[in-house]
């Protein structure tokens, strides 16, 4: 049995049934990722598995002694403690240790009494090679890697953990539920507020972690490069596939031709023994009377299938709207902007032409959005000029997903901002949106963060824009939305100003990206290509720069940390010196006296002289290989 194995799995909200006969199993090393769309269930499955929900029926076993870590999609972090201190609780054990090695270090110091002092130094002892054991030596820096690698600063690592926003706070959740090491990681949208370098360095960690990974996310390419194994939870089911997500949409593909061509076969078949039984029955004659009921006793031996191609709703849209002819659609020059000493970005220049497709991209806090709403006029610049080119209608989407009103109705808002609709076209629209019925009653309020987006995407497209402004219009999209968002825009004849850390995305639609990063700026011409080829020399230079930095900090902070372990190494490093000596002293006197044994001619001398000498060098031997593993020792203390 794997380490999670799920069968016959109901549940129920309220009536509202969200699986039926669920099952699945994931073995102890799989790296898989649950896809579906928005709704089907994904987050509740994992509150199932973790524990915080119970099934109405069915079973969920969970491998024995196996730990469960459960990321989810919003943290809340409570408590006073530095964001440094609130990841180290993920070491609580070594940390008792640690504490308890010290207190140990303070009653030895003052015990007279003998036995009683050996009890603590024997504890101390055991204490010791506990704590190294478990990687007691090394905790620290890996706490501090893992930080980095989630694109927290040294600065921020000092602050209050409460000061942080909440997508920083869903970070450094992610980080301690990492350093903890589970047998069993649940991450519900781990790469959401993460940039390009964080997501790529989570996806080198978890793909090396020596444990099972389930994983829900809207971030196919990280799913590609991480999982191996894909859960689709569809029509309240779970359906395997061996794989990452492009090899189990290929597969998924395969096995829907398979089983549409195997349905087709049938119904042909099933019309066709019903035409023969039709005729047989017109003759009237016992003989065919008779061989009409054998074809209908194999008809009923058949068991009618449900067709399988049944179309899954999809969002519809479409931005081939009348577009602009003008070629200059956009054009920046000396554009700056800072807040106090952080600047964003300086003297920047750039030129969209029609059909331009650029991406911005950059650490979180690099300014992408600032500049999209610099260009908006939501913004003001520092210094530099922009002007949108003569007769260019701008469309604009705000990750923020902003409404005038929140009270108005689905129907009322597209009403408003587009009174020459009538009330069949507004309700077509909304339709093709998977708003139905009841749905443009509802209230903007209560709409979900992926139906905000569905709402402001469809409201874009009916202004059809020459130049369309997105800011990560990919947020809150399940993975088939975007697939239809990707296929429209590749179809739109206009301009495109995307800020997206979507990778999926920008390399399937990018022909120009410019990246922020640390005040500056770069454009590549060549799109995404160009940029993965430059950040990959970037990257060698950065490893080779930190593996030097980060050998002499760790160096430090290990020494500092573990001084009386290396103090206490060097105290039997010394001994053991003073003991070789010792041993060369008396190889030299034995040396002597076999001399003067021999002149004497003192052949049964000779022969103990000889017996203690070969003793001697036997215990000399090993006190040098003690004394090079003691220095290897301490020396890996140090590194």
């Amino acid at each position: 049995m794997g380490a999670i194995n799920i069968s016959g799995l109901s549940f129920h909200y309220t009536g509202d049934m969200i699986f039926e006969d669920l099952s699945f199993e994931l073995e102890k090393n799989d790296k898989a990722g649950m896809i579906g769309a928005n709704g089907c269930g994904k987050t509740t499955l994992f509150k199932l598995i973790a524990g915080e929900l119970a099934p109405v029926s069915g079973t969920i076993h969970i491998q024995k002694n196996h730990t469960i870590g459960y990321l989810h999609q919003d943290e809340n972090i409570s408590g006073n403690k530095r964001v440094y201190d609130y990841a180290l609780e993920a070491f609580s054990e070594l940390l008792a240790i640690e504490k308890e090695i010290g207190t140990l270090s303070t009653l030895i110091s003052k015990e007279s009494d003998a036995k009683k002092l050996q009890t603590l130094v024997n504890r101390q002892a055991f204490l010791n090679d506990t704590f190294l054991d478990k990687g007691g030596v090394m905790y620290e820096s890996m706490t501090r890697s893992v930080l980095y690698g989630l694109g927290f600063s040294d600065e921020q690592l000092e602050m209050s953990a409460q000061k942080l926003s909440g997508g920083q706070k869903t970070r450094l959740a992610l980080g301690r539920l990492l350093l903890s090491r589970p047998d069993i990681l649940l991450l519900d949208e781990p790469t959401n507020h993460l940039d390009f370098d964080s997501v790529s360095w989570l996806e080198d960690f978890l793909s090396g972690y020596p444990g099972l990974v389930l994983i829900v996310s809207h971030d196919r390419y990280f799913l590609d490069v991480v999982t191996n194994k894909t859960i689709e939870i569809e029509n309240m089911k779970a359906y395997p596939y061996k794989g990452n997500y492009t090899v189990s949409r290929n597969q998924k593909a395969s096995d829907q031709y398979a089983d549409q061509r195997a349905y087709e076969k049938q119904t042909g078949e099933i019309k066709h023994l019903k035409e023969v039984i039709k005729k047989l029955k017109q003759f009237n004659r016992e003989k065919s009377v008779k061989r009409a009921r054998s074809f209908e006793k194999k008809l009923d031996r058949i068991n009618s299938a449900k067709n399988p191609h049944k179309a899954q709703k999809k969002i519809h849209l479409d931005f081939s709207g009348a577009i602009a002819p003008a070629k200059d659609v956009l054009s920046i020059r000396e554009l700056s902007k800072a807040y106090g000493d952080n600047t964003l970005f300086k003297d920047l220049d750039l030129h969209l032409h029609r059909k331009d497709r650029l991406f911005v991209t950059g650490p979180n806090g690099s300014g992408k959005s600032t500049l999209l709403k610099i260009i908006t006029g939501k913004l003001p610049a520092d210094s530099g000029t922009y002007r949108i080119g003569e007769n260019i209608d701008c469309g604009y989407y705000d990750q923020e997903q902003t409404f005038t009103d929140q009270d108005r109705t689905l129907y009322d808002e597209l009403y408003n901002d587009f009174p020459d609709m009538d009330q069949t076209q507004i309700r077509s629209a909304l339709a093709g949106m998977l708003f139905t019925g009841d749905d443009h009653e509802k209230r903007i309020r209560h709409l979900s963060g992926g139906e905000k987006g569905r709402l402001c995407l469809l409201k874009l497209m009916l202004s059809s824009p020459d130049l369309l402004i997105l800011d990560e219009p990919t947020n809150h999209l399940d993975i088939f939305a975007r697939e239809r968002l990707e296929s429209a825009l590749a179809d739109y004849e206009g301009t495109m100003l995307v800020v997206s850390h979507d990778r999926y995305f920008v390399s399937r639609l990018c022909t120009k990206l410019l990246h922020l990063k640390d005040g500056k700026h770069k454009l590549y011409l060549e799109g995404y290509k160009d940029f993965l080829e430059d950040q990959s020399i970037h990257m060698l230079q950065r490893a080779k720069e930190n593996n030097k930095k980060s050998d002499a900090k760790n160096a430090f902070l290990e020494n500092k940390k573990y001084n009386s372990l290396l103090r206490k190494t060097a105290s039997d490093i010394q001994k053991l010196k003073e003991s070789i000596e010792k041993h060369d002293g008396d190889l030299e006197l034995i040396d002597s006296e076999i001399a003067l044994a021999n002149e004497k001619g003192d052949y049964e001398r000779l022969h103990s002289l000889f017996t203690e000498k070969e003793k001697t060098e036997s215990l000399y031997l090993e006190m040098l290989e003690e004394l090079h593993d003691l220095e290897n020792y301490s020396k890996e203390i140090r590194e």
